[in-house]
């Protein structure tokens, strides 16, 4: 075992702060009456698998805002075009939304929420000092992309149709699909502010010991984090152990709103615990890679159901792809903030890293 000095930098690193509902996160549901009295939902088949913006106006009598509900009117075409719904949530009732509607020409919906109860679940003050509109951009899978607030009516839809553009680039239509193994890839998992701060996390100075891919005296000795090092058949890395429970709550926090909603809808799985949080680095000048295994091979970790690694640092190396040979040849090269699960029953490899240091966040995850 190596025991390095102490980081005198450690303690100065902090978690990056969040919006109660910040980007990567699983938005609520909307369900309110809009202007017509008709119930809408935002979860409906027919507005799922498409971009749906979601516009909080405290009050539709203040002329403010109304300026900036004329200008995402008189954008409705290009937002139609991009396959986006807008919705405006209102406080007002039905009745003064379907007047407001009227008298500002308006040709989407206004949500009534008297009660406040989107507005809080969102995050968003319903009774702001200073009024202001606060647009939530939800992509296909109802994640939140992009919140964006207090802006200029033109710059704000100008950003709206910009980033409704981005994420309609990110996902580009393909012909032929042909066979690929059956992987969730996620984006936004982590923000770049969170992909930054673990990045920094897994550069501290820590114990570290060597392990043959399956043990390492680590786990019996530290009570801190550490670092295991691989070496041999299992392949080159470098792990950082995530063991200070603040530390793990921070992770946490992001994966309990972003993660476990998704796996819950793509593989029907609930009640999933999981194993301890790893940090792996792949060093080019090391030739770092993974040989093809299985993470549910052993009697020890037969009981994993699930792996996730979220990338922390895509463009800062070369190589690095993930692959699932046995369901085809693609390689995964995400991007930063961007979590790719899969059953630990499948055979994956990690291609050795050419160029820089690749860095992923990992967790095994477990239940019924």
């Amino acid at each position: 075992m190596t025991v390095a000095a102490a980081d005198p930098g450690a303690q100065a690193l902090r978690p990056p702060a969040a919006r109660l509902l910040d980007e990567g996160d699983s938005a609520p549901f909307v369900h309110a009456h809009d202007h017509g009295g008709t119930l809408t939902g935002s979860n409906s088949d027919a507005l799922a698998g498409k971009p749906i913006l979601l516009l909080f106006c405290p009050s539709v009598q203040d002329e403010s805002l109304a300026a900036g509900l004329r200008a995402f009117g008189a954008a409705a075409g290009k937002l139609s075009a991009l396959h986006a719904t807008l919705l405006v949530i209102c406080r007002s009732p039905a009745e003064a939304n379907a007047k407001a509607r009227a008298g500002l020409a308006l040709p989407f919906a206004l949500l009534a929420d008297p009660n406040a109860a989107i507005f809080k679940g969102y995050g968003v003050d319903p009774h702001p000092a200073v009024p202001a509109l606060t647009l939530f951009i939800l992509d296909a899978g109802h994640r939140v992309a992009r919140v964006l607030d207090r802006g200029e009516p033109k710059a704000l839809v100008e950003e709206t149709i910009a980033t409704i553009e981005r994420l309609a680039t990110a996902r580009p239509a393909t012909r032929l699909l042909q066979s690929h193994p059956p992987v969730l890839v996620l984006p936004r998992m982590l923000r770049a502010e969170d992909c930054a701060f673990l990045a920094q996390v897994w550069s501290r100075k820590v114990p570290e010991h060597a392990t043959d891919g399956f043990t390492n005296a680590g786990n019996a000795s530290e009570r801190g984090d550490f670092k295991v090092v691989h070496d041999g058949a299992y392949g080159k890395a470098v792990e950082y152990i995530v063991q200070d429970p603040a530390l793990q709550g921070f992770i946490d926090a992001r994966f309990r709103r972003r993660l476990l909603p998704e796996i819950n809808r793509a593989f029907q799985a609930k009640g999933l615990k999981r194993e301890g949080y790893r940090i792996a680095g792949y060093e080019a000048r090391q030739g770092s890679f993974l040989n093809p295994h299985r993470d549910n091979s052993t009697p020890a970790n037969a009981h994993r159901r699930f792996t996730m690694t979220v990338n922390l640092n895509a463009g800062e190396y070369e190589g690095g792809e993930l692959r699932f040979r046995e369901y085809g040849e693609q390689l995964y090269a995400v991007e930063r903030g961007t979590a790719i699960i899969w059953s630990a029953s499948l055979l994956h490899e990690v291609l050795p890293v050419t160029k820089g240091r690749r860095l992923v966040l990992g967790v095994h995850m477990f239940g019924t």
